[in-house]
């Protein structure tokens, strides 16, 4: 239909459903829905880029976002190739709200010779004017999530560190689950260079509308040992830009296991051991010096068979045994 054919059919059905041409309350509001389809209409038929449009792709090529930057006067092919261009971009972005990539770079900057510079006396070069400006450390970390149901999700997230010339990196596998409309909880595995593997557990609960607390406890494994450590965050949002935090972390010390040595006639952790209980005992050279009671000698002998036949029980308890020597020790 040409434009003036479109313009006459939509006068005339613009007096047909005019509201105000029926008094029937029913009737007044069909009337009403009616003239605001035919408006609608109207308008996506008189713009000759709305039309080519809609003549191509219908009513869900009128919906897709993004025409309004589209140039004027474009041929069906080119309005065919802007559509799928943006139909790409919009899968783009859904994929993008799905996987969620997050990523933080954080650079530190030693400025320390602008404000306060050092003597010419202590410096290499003499004669610079320049202020010597370093990065001293920085930092890359980069996650993505994979929704596996409508309450599990995969996170996969990977991070760089370097200070003075000494880095490392490390990476992390999460599952996390959505228990309530209120809370997650999450748990991770991760693995470093610098570390051993990693074990953590994460809960999360919204306390209030603006109040939440996060809970995460994790065991760092080591060639040392193994760390256990728990941190507790009670948050609350101050402002729609502001949030404000309590942090309370504890750190266990290191939980070490010692190896019984067969090849000694005594156990003998590191001196870093804490408790340890001490035997005095005697050489034969030692004369006429003091000797302990049998019981003491009994006690000992029997500590040392049980370093030497090693963990029968399950617990360790760290001893420290002071081994013969040629000269008296202790002291009874």
């Amino acid at each position: 239909a040409s434009s003036e054919e479109l313009k006459a059919a939509y006068r005339r059905l613009c007096m047909l459903y005019h509201p105000d041409k029926h008094r029937d309350p029913e009737l007044k509001s069909q009337a009403e829905r009616l003239f605001n389809l035919v408006h609608q209409a109207y308008e996506v038929l008189s713009d000759p880029q709305t039309r080519a449009i809609y003549d191509i792709y219908g009513k869900r090529g009128l919906e897709m976002e993004g025409w309004e930057v589209v140039e004027r006067r474009r041929t069906p092919a080119e309005i065919r190739e802007e559509f799928e261009r943006l139909q790409r971009e919009r899968e783009e972005r859904r994929l993008q709200q799905r996987t969620n990539p997050k990523g933080t770079i954080s650079v530190g900057v030693d400025a320390t010779d602008l404000f306060d510079r050092y003597d010419e006396e202590y410096e290499d070069v003499s004669g610079s004017s320049f202020p010597q400006i370093e990065i001293n450390k920085m930092h890359i970390s980069q996650s993505i999530e994979a929704p596996l149901t409508a309450t599990d999700t995969a996170i996969l997230s990977g991070s760089l560190s370097t200070q003075n010339g000494n880095g490392g990196g490390s990476i992390n596998f999460a599952l996390r689950r959505v228990t309530s409309a209120k809370g997650w909880g999450e748990l991770e595995f991760g693995a470093g260079d610098l570390q051993g593997p990693l074990f953590g557990l994460k809960l999360f609960r919204n306390l209030t509308p603006r109040c939440f607390v996060t809970t995460n406890c994790a065991l760092q494994f080591s060639s040392r040992g193994i760390r256990p450590g728990l941190t507790t965050v009670l948050a609350r949002n101050l402002d729609k830009n502001t949030v404000g935090y309590l942090q309370w972390h504890c750190s266990s010390p290191l939980l070490q296991v010692q190896r019984p040595h067969r090849n000694t006639r005594a156990c003998a952790p590191e001196p870093s051991f804490r408790p340890f209980l001490h035997v005095p005992t005697w050489d034969a050279e030692c004369g006429g010096a003091r000797t302990p009671s049998t019981a003491w000698a009994s006690a000992a002998v029997k500590l040392r068979e049980a370093c030497l036949t090693g963990p029968g029980s399950g617990s360790h308890q760290l001893l420290l045994l002071t081994p013969p020597s040629k000269h008296c020790t202790g002291g009874g």
